[in-house]
């Protein structure tokens, strides 16, 4: 059995890990942050101002999927719309992963994958932790 107690924040990669706890060992305290489930990524892109300076940057990849943006290249439609999908995919598969760990929430994991961090107890109402719990009150119960 593998217990898992969120004393702090279990966003994002932190609660797909957290979703790895045995059935009904998920765990939450009262002012833990749980949830964020959504993908999100930034860079900048530098390339026009270099070029405005008479700087030329080269990029060599092994295929035009690898890195279809960054931060010195050209941004072309085409890496936008590959970095989009590649989100996408992430996107779902990561909304898959909570639903087969939590499925109780399957059902209703469009409208909570939105980004959004939950408190303990608001996370227990929804289905994304088992129980309220702090882990030094979770431990002292095992002792």
């Amino acid at each position: 059995t593998l217990t898992i107690c969120v004393d702090m924040v279990a966003a994002s990669g932190g609660y797909m890990v957290a979703c790895q706890s045995s059935p009904g060992q998920l765990f939450a305290a009262p002012f833990a942050m749980v949830g964020s489930i959504g993908v999100v990524g930034q860079t900048i892109n530098i390339h026009r101002i270099l070029e405005q300076k008479g700087v030329q940057t080269l990029t060599f990849k092994s295929h035009e999927a690898k890195a279809p943006i960054g931060m010195l290249g050209e941004v072309t439609e085409e890496g936008i719309e590959h970095v989009k999908e590649q989100f996408g995919e992430v996107f779902d598969a990561f909304k898959t992963l909570v639903s087969v760990a939590r499925p109780q929430i399957r059902d209703s994991i469009a409208q909570i994958a939105t980004g959004k961090v939950w408190l303990g107890q608001d996370a227990l109402e929804i289905g994304l932790v088992d129980r309220v719990v702090t882990s030094d009150e979770y431990l002292s119960e095992r002792i």
